[in-house]
């Protein structure tokens, strides 16, 4: 017969025990009750099955930031250690608080550092002319006749490749969403 556990019998949390973590209840093999930090039981469960887990990461650039993104790349995720990757499942570009749509070099790429080429990219993407969230779309994987190039343990940064872009004023929130590879 399977254990039963009387919801009352759980503990609760106090208003002053509550942080910024989500708790899960953990039912061990012999009835007890854990709470853990969700992500924590999360993390642990896929490794223990191998799985792969979404993740993901956003950061906004400023609209100055943005109209000097040909000089200056934004460098958004930093290295996930020895010999992983972050394999990218999509890519999108929020834009907002803006009226004035960027104007000439409005394309953007996503690149692993010390790559030469993009993972992702949108030759049009900047000229947006109200609040909307547009796609990048993943390269051709034979970019320039070279296969793609992904690039363990670095950092990824976003770019326009073209030259500076102009007139914008939008401010942009990139999302990325991703699953860590690891290639040992």
């Amino acid at each position: 017969m399977a254990n039963t556990v009387n919801i009352n019998d759980l503990d609760t949390l106090s208003p002053s025990a509550v942080d910024d973590n989500y708790y899960g209840i953990l039912f061990t093999a012999d009835g007890d009750t854990n709470k853990v930090v969700f992500e924590d039981a999360v993390s642990q469960a896929n490794a223990n099955n191998g799985c792969l887990c979404l993740k993901k990461v956003s950061f906004e650039i400023a609209a100055a930031d943005v109209l000097n993104l040909n000089a200056t790349p934004q460098y958004f995720l930093p290295p996930l250690g020895a010999d992983t990757y972050p394999d990218f499942v999509n890519i999108s570009v929020q834009f907002k608080n803006g009226t004035t749509p960027y104007a000439t070099n409005v394309d953007l790429e996503v690149r692993y550092f010390g790559s030469n080429q993009p993972v992702y990219e949108n030759a049009t993407i900047l000229n947006a002319t109200n609040d909307c969230i547009r796609s990048l779309t993943p390269s051709d994987p034979t970019f320039a006749g070279a296969n793609l190039q992904v690039v363990a343990n670095t950092g990824v940064y976003i770019w326009s490749p073209t030259g500076a872009p102009t007139a914008g004023d939008f401010d942009l929130v990139v999302h990325a969403t991703y699953v860590e590879v690891n290639i040992a």
